[in-house]
Order: structure tokens, then sequence, then C-alpha cells
């Protein structure tokens, strides 16, 4: 009975050194970043449709889905260089912006019109790129100590 708990208790250590050898000799390996292009809209809305003059309008500029490397409280990426381009009814064109938008992606501002008659409002955004770094991890090569074993008391 003596040999055999000890041929047991020879055979775990033997397996736990195997394991441990084998998890200290495998290599690190770092994952590629792989560039995506994600579809996005720019949705524009303004509101009232009619006002008189130096009466508000609010311009709503926003995106179809917020930047995925945001996050609320300020940090993170967000949309930048959007331009609101607002023409009179004169012809004349003023332009807002560059802007930067929130972290919902979200635009928001008050504009007030002087010229009785229609005004035009567009909204454009260039496109960016984020550059972003894939989140890494290493398992160093150690030496890992099997547990003793004992044997059993008689």
């Amino acid at each position: 009975m003596a040999q055999k708990s000890k041929m047991l208790t020879a055979i775990a250590l033997i397996l736990t050194m195997a394991v441990a050898m084998i998890v200290a000799s495998t290599s690190v390996t770092n994952a590629q970043e792989i560039p995506a292009q994600i579809p996005t809209f720019l949705l524009l809305s303004v509101a009232p449709s009619t006002v008189g003059v130096n009466q508000h309008v609010y311009i709503n500029v926003f995106f179809s889905k917020p930047m995925l490397t945001t996050s609320l409280g300020g940090t993170g990426d967000r949309y930048e260089n959007v331009s609101i381009v607002i023409t009179r009814p004169d012809g004349t064109k003023e332009t807002i912006g560059p802007k930067k938008a929130d972290a919902v992606g979200g635009i928001w501002l008050q504009y007030t019109p002087t010229q009785v008659g229609e005004y035009k409002v567009q909204a454009s955004y260039p496109g960016q790129r984020i550059q972003r770094w894939v989140y890494r991890f290493s398992v160093p090569h150690t030496t890992l100590t099997p547990p003793i074993c004992q044997p059993p008391a008689k």
C-alpha cells in the first residue's frame, strides 16, 4: 500500500513538472492590429423650420453611432473637424467650425437668422483615422515549484 502511494505521488510530481515546463516554454505572441473602416453617417436637423428675423433656430449635427474609442467623462476620441455651412437668402455663406463632437457623436448649436428668406444648412465631415494600440500582455519564463506532497500518515 505504501509502495502504491509513493508511486502515485511520483506520477503526480512528474505530471506537475511536465505541465510547468510546457507553460514556461510557451512563447509570447502579439495580436496584430487590423484596420477597420466603420461606415458612419452624418445627420442634420434644424428646428423650428419657420422663424422670424432675430429668432433662434437650433442646429443639431450628429453621427449615426458614437466613435468606438469614445468614453464618457471627457476621455477617448471624438469626431473632429465637422463643419457647418449656412447659406443666407442673399447667397452669402457662413461657416461654423471646425467643431468637435461630444461623447455620443453630437454637435448642438443655436443660430440667429438676420435676413428674411430661405436659409440652407449643410454639414460635412472629412473622415478621420484613429490610431489605437492593441492591448498586450506577456507571460514571463518562470520556474514553477511543484507542491510538496507528503505521504499519508500511518
